[in-house]
């Protein structure tokens, strides 16, 4: 598998997702393994060429980076547009797949393998927080909710949650709600520090190796904040 515009069926519909692989790609080391979902009205080759919400930049040639097209789906309200409404864990699927095609086809660190987006790519990143927490060992969603599910397990991820009180299109008490899940999971403290430069909240008390950090902003409205990429990686190494 080298760089490049794959395809996989699932549940009889063809997928398709993009794959950065390390120029200096290297078979006999084992590399993080980034995934990241577009917004709504978004698409694959935008969070590509984007450097995969920056995180090319963070992780340079130390990662694999994965951005998967969501599909077509038409919500009350709203035009159709590609996004992750994960009906039946159709998206988990699709995930699910990716992940054992890349494994099969590169060399994977199973224990740095992760998640994020912003809006409904975030909403699918929480999803797979809460589903698929025994292969992901981090997420990270910028105003997210629970909009594509979130499956009951016992098992936790780490997990950072980025929120602007005036969000008007993903409301801040729905990014709360997805960060409680991740709090509750983990049996975190409802005690905070707060850590980094940009008033994020690390929460005290979580099971070892999976902690949850929660960054509000007062302003930003919709959207992914300039550190999105910046603070992610802070939480992903430390945990």
């Amino acid at each position: 598998m080298t760089t490049g515009d794959y395809w996989l069926t699932v549940d009889g519909v063809p997928r398709e997702y993009l794959v950065k692989v390390p120029a200096s790609y290297d078979p006999n080391k084992r590399y993080k393994l980034i995934f990241a979902f577009h917004p709504r009205w978004g698409g694959a080759w935008d969070i590509a060429i984007g450097g995969f919400y920056g995180m090319e930049q963070q992780y340079g040639e130390d990662a694999i980076y994965v951005a998967p097209q969501g599909l077509v789906d038409s919500d009350p309200g709203l035009e159709d547009a590609t996004g992750w409404k994960n009906t039946s864990d159709r998206d988990i699927h699709f995930v699910r797949g990716m992940v054992d095609n890349i494994k099969q086809n590169l060399c994977v660190d199973n224990q740095r393998v992760y998640a994020m987006g912003f809006s409904y790519g975030g909403m699918m990143s929480n999803a797979i927080g809460c589903g698929m927490a025994d292969v992901f060992r981090g997420i990270s969603a910028a105003a997210g909710a629970l909009k594509s599910g979130c499956a009951d397990s016992s098992n936790e991820v780490a997990a950072i949650m980025f929120h602007s009180t005036d969000d008007y299109f993903v409301t801040y008490p729905e990014g709360e709600q997805a960060r409680d899940i991740f709090l509750a999971r983990n049996h975190c403290s409802p005690n905070s520090i707060t850590v980094g430069q940009h008033n994020c909240q690390l929460y005290l008390g979580c099971d070892g190796n999976k902690a949850v950090a929660w960054c509000p902003r007062d302003e930003g409205g919709h959207s992914a904040p300039p550190y999105f990429a910046e603070e992610t990686k802070v939480m992903w190494d430390y945990n």
